[in-house]
């Protein structure tokens, strides 16, 4: 096989390598620690009812983010500064955080 052939289905390969991690992953997604200050509210229930308020931030609550409410779920903020802990299975949850990406509006990890 000629260089430029293997050279050519290598950088293929190559690319495939790279962008295929990044296509599970949701567009907003940053895993990034979270900023210093208070520290935000432990969801120790979740609940998969929809809400209507429009959001303002969103916060993951992950199984080992806190040692006393060992619990998965969506911390989002609403505009009137209420905090609703929601179950990450929530049947709306994807189209929401669709929505809020388009605004964008990420969910940071705690």
């Amino acid at each position: 096989m000629p260089f430029s052939v293997r050279f050519g289905v290598r950088l293929a390969y190559l690319t495939i390598l790279l962008i295929l991690p990044e296509q599970g992953r949701p567009q907003c997604y940053h895993p990034t620690p979270r900023a210093p200050g208070p520290t935000p509210p432990c969801c120790t229930g979740v609940s998969k009812a929809r809400i209507n308020e429009p959001i303002v931030s969103c916060l993951e609550q992950r199984q080992s983010t806190f040692r006393h409410c060992r619990m998965h779920a969506f911390i989002l903020t609403t505009a009137n500064k209420t905090d609703h802990c929601v179950d990450p299975a929530a049947t709306w949850l994807p189209t929401r955080f669709e929505r809020l990406g388009r605004r964008q509006i990420c969910c940071r990890q705690l």
